[in-house]
Protein backbone atom coordinates (compact mmCIF):
# COMPACT_ATOMS: atom_id res chain seq x y z
CA UNK A 1 0.00 0.00 0.00
CA UNK A 2 1.76 3.27 -0.72
CA UNK A 3 1.81 6.33 1.37
CA UNK A 4 -0.18 9.35 0.47
CA UNK A 5 1.90 12.19 -1.07
CA UNK A 6 1.22 14.38 1.90
CA UNK A 7 3.47 11.72 3.66
CA UNK A 8 6.29 11.74 1.60
CA UNK A 9 6.69 15.60 1.33
CA UNK A 10 6.46 15.25 5.18
CA UNK A 11 8.91 12.96 5.01
CA UNK A 12 11.40 14.22 2.77
CA UNK A 13 11.21 17.71 4.55
CA UNK A 14 12.56 15.97 7.73
CA UNK A 15 15.50 14.10 5.84
CA UNK A 16 16.17 17.79 4.60
CA UNK A 17 16.01 19.15 7.90
CA UNK A 18 18.26 16.32 9.47
CA UNK A 19 20.76 17.06 6.56
CA UNK A 20 21.14 20.71 7.14
CA UNK A 21 21.35 20.25 10.86
CA UNK A 22 24.07 17.75 10.49
CA UNK A 23 25.72 20.44 7.77
CA UNK A 24 25.46 23.10 10.77
CA UNK A 25 26.89 21.11 13.41
CA UNK A 26 30.02 19.41 10.70
CA UNK A 27 33.27 20.30 12.82
CA UNK A 28 34.61 23.74 12.32
CA UNK A 29 38.42 24.09 11.41
CA UNK A 30 40.00 25.66 14.38
CA UNK A 31 42.20 29.06 13.35
CA UNK A 32 44.59 30.57 15.38
CA UNK A 33 45.78 33.83 14.37
CA UNK A 34 46.85 37.73 14.88
CA UNK A 35 44.73 40.68 15.16
CA UNK A 36 45.08 44.75 15.66
CA UNK A 37 42.61 46.51 18.24
CA UNK A 38 41.82 50.42 17.71
CA UNK A 39 42.47 51.03 14.35
CA UNK A 40 40.67 54.50 14.15
CA UNK A 41 37.17 55.08 14.02
CA UNK A 42 36.71 54.91 10.31
CA UNK A 43 38.28 51.62 9.75
CA UNK A 44 35.41 48.68 11.00
CA UNK A 45 35.25 46.97 14.27
CA UNK A 46 38.16 43.80 14.45
CA UNK A 47 35.73 40.35 14.56
CA UNK A 48 36.22 37.02 15.74
CA UNK A 49 34.34 33.65 14.69
CA UNK A 50 32.73 31.83 17.45
CA UNK A 51 30.66 28.39 17.55
CA UNK A 52 28.37 26.53 20.25
CA UNK A 53 30.88 24.59 22.10
CA UNK A 54 34.15 25.72 20.94
CA UNK A 55 36.14 27.56 23.53
CA UNK A 56 37.77 30.95 22.00
CA UNK A 57 40.54 32.60 23.92
CA UNK A 58 41.81 36.35 23.02
CA UNK A 59 45.15 37.28 24.42
CA UNK A 60 45.92 41.23 24.66
CA UNK A 61 49.30 42.97 25.16
CA UNK A 62 47.61 45.55 27.91
CA UNK A 63 46.11 44.51 31.16
CA UNK A 64 42.22 44.68 30.73
CA UNK A 65 40.42 46.83 32.92
CA UNK A 66 36.31 45.23 32.40
CA UNK A 67 34.59 43.36 29.89
CA UNK A 68 30.99 43.37 28.85
CA UNK A 69 29.30 41.09 26.65
CA UNK A 70 26.32 41.70 24.51
CA UNK A 71 24.14 38.42 24.45
CA UNK A 72 25.72 37.45 28.02
CA UNK A 73 23.21 34.80 28.90
CA UNK A 74 23.72 32.88 25.57
CA UNK A 75 26.87 31.69 26.56
CA UNK A 76 28.38 28.79 28.79
CA UNK A 77 31.73 30.70 29.95
CA UNK A 78 33.21 33.99 29.99
CA UNK A 79 36.35 34.44 31.90
CA UNK A 80 38.16 37.54 32.44
CA UNK A 81 41.79 37.62 33.25
CA UNK A 82 44.49 39.98 33.48
CA UNK A 83 45.61 39.86 29.83
CA UNK A 84 43.06 37.22 28.34
CA UNK A 85 39.66 36.46 28.02
CA UNK A 86 37.82 33.14 27.43
CA UNK A 87 34.23 32.83 25.63
CA UNK A 88 31.98 29.94 24.83
CA UNK A 89 28.89 29.95 23.10
CA UNK A 90 25.66 27.61 24.29
CA UNK A 91 24.49 28.07 21.08
CA UNK A 92 25.03 29.01 17.41
CA UNK A 93 24.91 32.49 16.68
CA UNK A 94 22.58 33.20 13.51
CA UNK A 95 24.30 33.60 10.21
CA UNK A 96 23.80 37.57 10.00
CA UNK A 97 23.96 37.81 13.83
CA UNK A 98 26.57 39.95 15.44
CA UNK A 99 27.73 40.71 19.44
CA UNK A 100 29.56 43.31 20.52
CA UNK A 101 32.81 43.00 23.26
CA UNK A 102 33.32 45.65 24.75
CA UNK A 103 36.74 46.22 26.64
CA UNK A 104 38.10 48.57 28.61
CA UNK A 105 42.03 48.52 29.50
CA UNK A 106 43.21 49.72 32.51
CA UNK A 107 45.47 52.66 30.40
CA UNK A 108 41.58 54.11 29.58
CA UNK A 109 41.51 53.22 26.29
CA UNK A 110 38.53 51.04 25.02
CA UNK A 111 37.88 48.43 22.13
CA UNK A 112 35.16 46.62 20.68
CA UNK A 113 35.17 43.37 18.83
CA UNK A 114 32.31 41.80 16.82
CA UNK A 115 31.56 38.17 17.47
CA UNK A 116 30.02 36.67 14.13
CA UNK A 117 29.18 32.85 13.20
CA UNK A 118 31.17 31.59 10.39
CA UNK A 119 30.05 27.99 8.43
CA UNK A 120 33.66 26.22 8.32
CA UNK A 121 36.11 27.87 10.89
CA UNK A 122 36.08 28.91 14.20
CA UNK A 123 38.69 31.44 15.80
CA UNK A 124 40.04 29.18 19.03
CA UNK A 125 43.02 31.75 19.31
CA UNK A 126 43.31 35.56 18.66
CA UNK A 127 46.12 37.43 19.84
CA UNK A 128 45.18 41.23 19.91
CA UNK A 129 47.82 43.94 19.45
CA UNK A 130 47.47 47.40 20.88
CA UNK A 131 49.43 49.83 19.24
CA UNK A 132 52.15 51.81 21.28
CA UNK A 133 51.07 55.01 22.45
CA UNK A 134 52.45 58.14 20.77
CA UNK A 135 54.49 60.44 23.04
CA UNK A 136 52.02 63.40 22.51
CA UNK A 137 48.93 61.33 23.89
CA UNK A 138 51.13 60.13 27.01
CA UNK A 139 51.77 63.87 27.50
CA UNK A 140 48.16 64.66 27.27
CA UNK A 141 47.44 61.64 29.60
CA UNK A 142 50.16 62.55 32.16
CA UNK A 143 49.00 66.30 32.26
CA UNK A 144 45.47 65.39 32.96
CA UNK A 145 46.61 62.87 35.42
CA UNK A 146 48.36 65.68 37.57
CA UNK A 147 45.94 68.08 37.35
CA UNK A 148 43.01 65.55 38.27
CA UNK A 149 44.98 64.14 40.99
CA UNK A 150 45.79 68.03 42.13
CA UNK A 151 42.38 68.64 41.91
CA UNK A 152 41.80 65.94 44.51
CA UNK A 153 44.61 67.12 46.86
CA UNK A 154 43.17 71.14 46.55
CA UNK A 155 39.88 68.89 47.70
CA UNK A 156 41.32 67.17 49.83
CA UNK A 157 43.06 69.90 51.77
CA UNK A 158 39.87 72.21 52.35
CA UNK A 159 37.91 68.99 54.11
CA UNK A 160 41.01 68.25 56.09
CA UNK A 161 41.07 71.96 56.91
CA UNK A 162 37.21 72.12 57.60
CA UNK A 163 37.38 69.48 60.11
CA UNK A 164 40.83 70.28 61.61
CA UNK A 165 41.46 71.43 65.34
CA UNK A 166 42.61 75.06 63.90
CA UNK A 167 39.48 75.77 61.32
CA UNK A 168 37.44 74.75 64.64
CA UNK A 169 39.39 76.86 66.89
CA UNK A 170 38.71 79.74 64.25
CA UNK A 171 35.06 79.04 64.44
CA UNK A 172 34.78 79.78 68.26
CA UNK A 173 34.19 76.16 68.48
CA UNK A 174 36.35 75.65 71.30
CA UNK A 175 35.20 78.53 73.46
CA UNK A 176 32.59 77.28 75.60
CA UNK A 177 34.09 73.72 76.68
CA UNK A 178 38.48 73.94 76.33
CA UNK A 179 40.47 76.11 78.30
CA UNK A 180 41.98 78.81 76.68
CA UNK A 181 45.25 81.22 77.58
CA UNK A 182 45.68 84.92 75.69
CA UNK A 183 49.24 85.71 74.33
CA UNK A 184 50.72 89.13 75.17
CA UNK A 185 50.20 91.51 72.19
CA UNK A 186 53.07 92.75 69.96
CA UNK A 187 54.01 96.19 70.18
CA UNK A 188 57.43 96.10 68.41
CA UNK A 189 57.32 97.88 65.08
CA UNK A 190 57.81 95.37 62.13
CA UNK A 191 55.51 94.92 59.53
CA UNK A 192 53.54 92.44 61.37
CA UNK A 193 51.74 93.03 64.28
CA UNK A 194 49.80 90.30 66.72
CA UNK A 195 47.04 91.97 67.75
CA UNK A 196 45.41 89.25 69.81
CA UNK A 197 46.26 85.48 70.76
CA UNK A 198 44.62 82.52 71.81
CA UNK A 199 45.83 79.57 72.41
CA UNK A 200 44.09 76.03 73.26
CA UNK A 201 45.28 72.99 74.77
CA UNK A 202 43.77 69.86 73.54
CA UNK A 203 44.76 66.12 74.08
CA UNK A 204 47.86 66.27 72.01
CA UNK A 205 47.42 69.21 70.15
CA UNK A 206 48.30 72.96 71.19
CA UNK A 207 45.98 75.55 68.70
CA UNK A 208 47.07 78.84 68.71
CA UNK A 209 44.35 81.31 66.78
CA UNK A 210 46.29 84.35 65.92
CA UNK A 211 44.73 88.18 64.65
CA UNK A 212 48.07 89.54 62.72
CA UNK A 213 48.01 93.00 61.40
CA UNK A 214 49.66 93.51 58.00
CA UNK A 215 51.49 97.39 59.16
CA UNK A 216 53.75 96.98 55.86
CA UNK A 217 52.44 98.79 52.30
CA UNK A 218 52.83 95.61 50.92
CA UNK A 219 50.09 92.11 50.40
CA UNK A 220 51.18 89.77 52.70
CA UNK A 221 50.62 85.95 52.19
CA UNK A 222 51.32 83.74 55.26
CA UNK A 223 52.58 80.28 54.22
CA UNK A 224 54.01 78.51 56.94
CA UNK A 225 54.67 78.29 60.39
CA UNK A 226 57.58 76.79 62.34
CA UNK A 227 59.39 76.47 65.82
CA UNK A 228 63.03 77.87 66.49
CA UNK A 229 64.84 75.59 67.84
CA UNK A 230 62.45 72.56 65.62
CA UNK A 231 61.25 70.60 68.28
CA UNK A 232 61.46 66.93 67.70
CA UNK A 233 58.13 65.26 67.38
CA UNK A 234 56.31 68.22 67.06
CA UNK A 235 54.64 68.71 63.60
CA UNK A 236 53.27 72.50 62.82
CA UNK A 237 50.68 73.59 60.27
CA UNK A 238 48.78 76.76 59.70
CA UNK A 239 45.48 77.15 58.73
CA UNK A 240 44.66 79.56 56.19
CA UNK A 241 42.85 80.47 53.13
CA UNK A 242 45.63 79.29 50.52
CA UNK A 243 46.96 81.60 48.24
CA UNK A 244 45.09 84.44 50.24
CA UNK A 245 46.95 87.93 50.96
CA UNK A 246 46.39 90.50 53.86
CA UNK A 247 46.08 93.72 52.18
CA UNK A 248 48.37 96.25 54.15
CA UNK A 249 46.79 97.82 56.97
CA UNK A 250 44.56 94.90 57.20
CA UNK A 251 43.72 92.01 60.07
CA UNK A 252 43.83 88.26 59.26
CA UNK A 253 42.63 85.29 61.54
CA UNK A 254 45.30 82.31 61.53
CA UNK A 255 45.39 79.08 62.97
CA UNK A 256 48.27 77.51 64.10
CA UNK A 257 48.29 73.56 65.08
CA UNK A 258 50.81 71.75 67.24
CA UNK A 259 50.45 67.72 67.08
CA UNK A 260 52.62 66.68 70.10
CA UNK A 261 54.17 63.12 70.81
CA UNK A 262 52.53 60.84 72.67
CA UNK A 263 53.10 61.98 77.00
CA UNK A 264 56.58 61.09 77.71
CA UNK A 265 57.87 60.99 74.52
CA UNK A 266 59.02 64.81 74.03
CA UNK A 267 62.41 64.82 73.66
CA UNK A 268 63.28 67.92 75.25
CA UNK A 269 60.33 69.08 77.68
CA UNK A 270 60.69 72.27 79.26
CA UNK A 271 62.47 73.72 76.52
CA UNK A 272 61.88 77.34 75.55
CA UNK A 273 60.67 77.62 71.63
CA UNK A 274 59.71 80.68 69.69
CA UNK A 275 56.75 79.90 66.95
CA UNK A 276 57.13 81.67 63.84
CA UNK A 277 55.29 82.43 61.06
CA UNK A 278 56.08 83.90 57.83
CA UNK A 279 55.67 84.30 54.18
CA UNK A 280 57.14 81.81 51.41
CA UNK A 281 60.30 84.28 51.09
CA UNK A 282 60.53 84.08 54.70
CA UNK A 283 61.22 88.20 54.48
CA UNK A 284 57.91 88.97 56.60
CA UNK A 285 57.67 86.93 59.28
CA UNK A 286 56.17 87.21 63.26
CA UNK A 287 57.63 85.76 66.01
CA UNK A 288 56.46 85.42 69.31
CA UNK A 289 57.13 82.66 72.53
CA UNK A 290 55.51 79.36 71.80
CA UNK A 291 53.36 77.86 74.90
CA UNK A 292 54.50 75.44 76.41
CA UNK A 293 54.32 71.89 74.42
CA UNK A 294 54.46 69.64 77.85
Amino acid sequence: MSLPSTAWLACACLLWAAATSAQSRAPREKKERQASLLRGPTVPAPQVRVAAGVLSSLFFNAPLASAQLEGRERFTRLDVGERALYLEPALELAPTERLALHLVFADGREAVILLIPHPSEVDTRVDFALPERSADACEHELATTLARCEAQSQELKELQSQRSPGALALAGSFDQWILRTYLPKSDSPGPLTLVRGRTYRLRGWVVLTLSVRNTSAAPWTPTLAFLTPAAPGVRVWMVFPANAAVAPGAEAEIAIELKLPAPGKLREPGAKHDLTLCDSARERCLSFPSPELE
